[in-house]
């Protein structure tokens, strides 16, 4: 049922168009993560001196330069949008100089070129290879050409849980945030390398004054527990073995470069590489990939980590909550801002330790209340807010004197509640009710939906 009003003293409100349900409305709110006062200072500028560079149109066949025109503007300003990307979740005070260049042959590459005091990065050279074709994909402010969708710890198959993490990840951490589409994109492979950059290589890892990885004797980053909800847990090192863990059409690294030059490759690889000895282990990726697993399904296999040492070429990838705290224990970042919340436990929506993350969200996040070990219930005094709720399996939010103001609100499952009371508001675009949710009012509360609520569950005031 797509509208139904309460009576007594509840309101429903609704804006302009309400009823155009089959309308196609674009949301023109940014897929960044939250807004930030501070933020990693980084400087992206295009350097064609640095070692290695090569005009793109020296040869009128490589990709990088159709027609003629070289395609530097379009690299650069991808470059520039994947660096505010990771600015964005690492808001510490720092100074950070990004140079970028084409190159000729192998992978593109990243390559920490300063190391402060303190162990953290301050400069890098990013390649992208001129002779590769690339998706440059002109609107890299949204995803809308993918249907990007998380994978959570709960959800990887338990070889995988064995292969990627030691102590015990709460259900919720993210390992994956994916989508398929258009071609090889360039976005995603930008975002790989400034991952590398900001922190996920071998150098950084090994840095005083607290090397983070160890590649012979404790190959794992371990998570300060205040981020994830006090759990003891720790991130793998890809484990290199004989032959790569994947097969088809995939990319993998090409780890001649300890700094984290990577990508492409359609070679068919072996399955059977842990027959294989061990190589030994790579702290500039994670061990998040889980392909061997898959057996070759699709939807299983688009989902690894930004910071896995491949991926599907018809795929885009943005950091997950594991790639992003990885990183965050390998530089030593402490200003860390998820770009999706998960909440951890009930208590309330304005606690950080509500929060995987151990921050509130704010109105450009998305959150997730979809914890099966344990119900959650969250309760809004004042202000909660976010871009897009997703609750489900049970959990509630109940919104109490104060406001739930969001883009989006999705309920799904049964026992799935929201309800509002005392002058409470529900300030909401678009709020999805399925069955076996209840959407109740009661004391005054009003729920204000501006364009379209759709109602197939139970929908009470009282």
């Amino acid at each position: 049922m797509l509208w139904q009003r309460c009576t007594q003293s509840n309101t429903v409100r609704r804006g302009v168009g309400l009823a155009l349900v089959g309308l196609l409305v674009f949301s023109l709110l940014p897929l960044m993560p939250a807004q930030r006062a501070e933020a990693i200072d980084l400087s992206v500028v295009y350097d064609p001196t640095v070692p290695g560079a090569v005009d793109p149109c020296s040869d009128p066949s490589y990709p990088a330069c159709p027609g003629g025109v070289p395609r530097t503007d379009e690299m650069l300003f991808l470059v520039q949008v994947a660096a505010a990307y990771w600015a964005t979740i690492f808001q510490d005070s720092h100074l950070f100089d990004i140079r970028v260049a084409w190159k000729v042959g192998g992978l593109p590459s990243a390559q920490t070129t300063n190391i402060d005091a303190n162990g953290r990065p301050t400069a890098a050279i990013v390649r992208v290879p001129a002779d590769m074709a690339f998706w440059y994909d002109p609107t890299p402010f949204d995803d809308d050409e993918y249907d990007m969708t998380p994978r959570l710890y709960r959800d990887t198959h338990p070889a995988e849980q064995i292969e990627a993490f030691n102590g015990a990840p709460p259900e919720i951490l993210e390992v994956g945030y994916n989508g398929t589409g258009p071609s090889i994109d360039l976005l995603t492979i930008l975002l790989h390398e400034m991952g590398h950059a900001v922190g996920l290589n071998a150098s950084v890892a090994a840095a005083q004054p607290v090397p983070t990885c160890d590649e012979q004797s404790d190959p794992y980053y371990h998570i300060d527990p205040a981020l994830v909800g006090g759990a003891n847990m720790s991130i793998k090192a890809f484990e290199q073995f004989g032959q790569f863990p994947i097969s088809g059409n995939h990319a993998h690294a090409d780890h001649a470069d300890r700094e984290g030059d990577d990508h492409l490759s359609d070679q068919p690889q072996a399955r059977n590489v842990y027959d294989q000895p061990s190589l030994g282990f790579d702290c500039s990726h994670l061990a998040l990939g889980g392909i061997h697993e898959c057996d070759d399904d699709p939807v299983c296999e688009s989902h690894q980590a930004l910071m896995w040492t491949g991926m599907l070429p018809n795929a885009r990838a943005r950091p997950s909550i594991a790639d992003i705290l990885a990183i965050a224990t390998a530089a030593g970042w402490q200003e860390v801002h998820l770009p999706r919340k998960y909440s951890l436990t009930s208590g309330l929506w304005q606690d950080g330790a509500t929060w995987l993350g151990a921050r509130v969200p704010n109105a450009g996040n998305n959150a997730y209340i979809i914890n099966r070990e344990n119900h959650v219930a969250l309760t809004i005094y004042d202000l909660g807010q976010a871009r897009d709720v997703l609750i489900t399996d049970g959990n509630s939010v109940t919104v109490t004197f104060g406001t739930l103001d969001a883009y989006r609100i999705t309920m799904r499952g049964e026992g799935t509640l929201v309800q509002a009371d005392s002058g409470a508001l529900i300030d909401v675009v678009y709020l999805t009710n399925e069955a076996g949710g209840m959407l109740d009012l009661f004391y005054d509360a009003t729920l204000d939906v501006f364009w379209t609520l759709r109602n197939d569950g139970l929908l009470r005031g009282g």
